[in-house]
């Protein structure tokens, strides 16, 4: 029901709304957007905010990491990434903040989760996407 109602309004007004949740969680409920950076980062991600997006789905990942939970780690880490890649050539896209990318295929806890060989291959994508422009 709240994604029909949501997909009901414009593109615009959805978005409004999504950038003011993320001000609202990071002003008014600061403890919130720090110990639930999923949150702000799928906010900000329909807002368009791609540099806050990023930094929050990055420490989503790694928050996910500290508690072992390594297929969430991934994906937070993966929606970051690609995220990352819809942004115009730049020095933040060509050098992804805090080794990112880097992050998902090194990580120790990740590559003894058995899922390290699609990060691998995913990686190389990313790389070559890079350097193929």
């Amino acid at each position: 029901m709240q994604e029909v109602a949501s997909q009901s309004l414009l593109q615009p007004t959805r978005q409004r709304y999504h950038e003011r949740i993320v001000q609202v969680l990071t002003s008014r409920f600061p403890e919130m957007a720090e110990t639930q950076p999923e949150l702000v980062a799928h906010h900000a991600t329909a807002a368009g905010w791609s540099a806050q997006a990023i930094a929050s789905w990055q420490r989503a990942g790694e928050m996910a990491l500290a508690r072992s939970a390594q297929v969430e780690a991934m994906t937070c880490f993966r929606r970051g990434l690609e995220l990352l890649m819809t942004l115009p050539e730049t020095p933040v896209r060509a050098d992804p903040p805090a080794g990112l990318a880097y992050l998902t295929v090194t990580h120790p806890r990740l590559c003894g989760s058995g899922l390290l060989g699609n990060f691998i291959f995913w990686r190389y994508e990313l790389l070559s996407l890079r350097f193929h422009r």
